[in-house]
Protein backbone atom coordinates (compact mmCIF):
# COMPACT_ATOMS: atom_id res chain seq x y z
CA UNK A 1 0.00 0.00 0.00
CA UNK A 2 2.65 2.26 -1.01
CA UNK A 3 0.81 4.22 -3.12
CA UNK A 4 -3.00 5.34 -2.51
CA UNK A 5 -5.23 6.43 -5.81
CA UNK A 6 -8.99 6.77 -6.07
CA UNK A 7 -11.28 4.15 -6.38
CA UNK A 8 -11.74 1.64 -9.68
CA UNK A 9 -14.48 3.11 -11.59
CA UNK A 10 -14.98 6.07 -9.62
CA UNK A 11 -14.08 8.70 -12.12
CA UNK A 12 -13.17 7.87 -15.92
CA UNK A 13 -9.89 10.02 -15.66
CA UNK A 14 -8.23 8.89 -12.82
CA UNK A 15 -4.76 7.61 -13.32
CA UNK A 16 -2.72 5.00 -11.35
CA UNK A 17 0.93 4.54 -10.34
CA UNK A 18 2.19 1.53 -10.98
CA UNK A 19 3.89 -0.33 -8.06
CA UNK A 20 5.26 -3.61 -7.50
CA UNK A 21 5.36 -5.96 -4.56
CA UNK A 22 7.03 -8.84 -3.73
CA UNK A 23 5.10 -12.05 -2.98
CA UNK A 24 5.72 -14.94 -1.18
CA UNK A 25 4.32 -18.47 -1.23
CA UNK A 26 1.26 -18.27 1.27
CA UNK A 27 0.78 -14.53 1.21
CA UNK A 28 -2.84 -13.64 0.55
CA UNK A 29 -4.89 -10.49 -1.08
CA UNK A 30 -8.09 -10.19 -0.92
CA UNK A 31 -10.31 -8.09 -3.39
CA UNK A 32 -13.39 -6.47 -2.33
CA UNK A 33 -15.62 -3.79 -3.01
CA UNK A 34 -17.27 -1.02 -0.91
CA UNK A 35 -20.06 -2.61 0.48
CA UNK A 36 -18.09 -4.96 2.93
CA UNK A 37 -16.84 -2.63 5.37
CA UNK A 38 -19.94 -0.10 4.65
CA UNK A 39 -22.11 -3.62 5.55
CA UNK A 40 -25.02 -2.13 7.76
CA UNK A 41 -26.77 -4.47 10.79
CA UNK A 42 -30.51 -3.38 11.65
CA UNK A 43 -29.26 -1.15 14.33
CA UNK A 44 -28.20 0.50 11.12
CA UNK A 45 -23.97 0.34 12.39
CA UNK A 46 -21.66 -0.21 10.04
CA UNK A 47 -19.41 -3.10 10.06
CA UNK A 48 -16.23 -0.95 9.39
CA UNK A 49 -12.75 -1.34 7.84
CA UNK A 50 -11.11 -2.20 11.49
CA UNK A 51 -13.49 -5.12 12.24
CA UNK A 52 -13.03 -6.79 8.44
CA UNK A 53 -9.62 -6.44 8.91
CA UNK A 54 -9.40 -8.22 12.56
CA UNK A 55 -11.35 -10.86 10.83
CA UNK A 56 -9.55 -11.15 7.92
CA UNK A 57 -5.93 -11.16 10.23
CA UNK A 58 -7.57 -13.29 12.56
CA UNK A 59 -7.94 -16.20 10.34
CA UNK A 60 -4.10 -15.46 8.71
CA UNK A 61 -2.58 -15.45 11.82
CA UNK A 62 -3.95 -18.55 13.02
CA UNK A 63 -3.07 -20.31 9.55
CA UNK A 64 -6.41 -21.17 8.25
CA UNK A 65 -6.71 -22.80 4.95
CA UNK A 66 -8.03 -20.16 2.19
CA UNK A 67 -11.72 -21.75 2.20
CA UNK A 68 -11.37 -22.07 6.19
CA UNK A 69 -10.60 -17.92 5.57
CA UNK A 70 -13.20 -17.25 3.70
CA UNK A 71 -16.35 -19.27 5.05
CA UNK A 72 -15.19 -17.55 8.50
CA UNK A 73 -15.24 -14.10 6.45
CA UNK A 74 -18.96 -14.80 5.17
CA UNK A 75 -19.85 -15.83 8.37
CA UNK A 76 -18.13 -12.77 9.72
CA UNK A 77 -20.54 -11.17 7.56
CA UNK A 78 -23.75 -12.61 8.03
CA UNK A 79 -23.38 -12.27 11.84
CA UNK A 80 -23.22 -8.26 10.99
CA UNK A 81 -25.55 -8.10 8.74
CA UNK A 82 -28.36 -10.18 11.13
CA UNK A 83 -30.87 -9.99 8.27
CA UNK A 84 -30.66 -6.36 7.40
CA UNK A 85 -30.99 -5.48 3.93
CA UNK A 86 -28.40 -4.90 1.41
CA UNK A 87 -27.79 -1.27 0.76
CA UNK A 88 -25.02 -1.87 -1.83
CA UNK A 89 -23.15 -4.73 -3.72
CA UNK A 90 -21.21 -6.86 -1.47
CA UNK A 91 -18.49 -8.77 -3.68
CA UNK A 92 -15.40 -10.18 -2.17
CA UNK A 93 -13.07 -12.97 -3.11
CA UNK A 94 -9.43 -13.93 -2.07
CA UNK A 95 -6.37 -15.49 -3.57
CA UNK A 96 -3.08 -17.26 -2.16
CA UNK A 97 0.44 -17.34 -3.67
CA UNK A 98 1.12 -21.09 -3.93
CA UNK A 99 5.10 -21.16 -5.14
CA UNK A 100 7.21 -18.53 -6.15
CA UNK A 101 8.03 -16.87 -9.73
Amino acid sequence: MEVLGPRLGEDPSSEYQDVEIQLDPNDRIIFYTDGVPELKDSDDKMMGERQFLKTLMRSYNEEKNLDTSMSELHESIEDHRKGAPLEDDVTYFMVEIKNAA
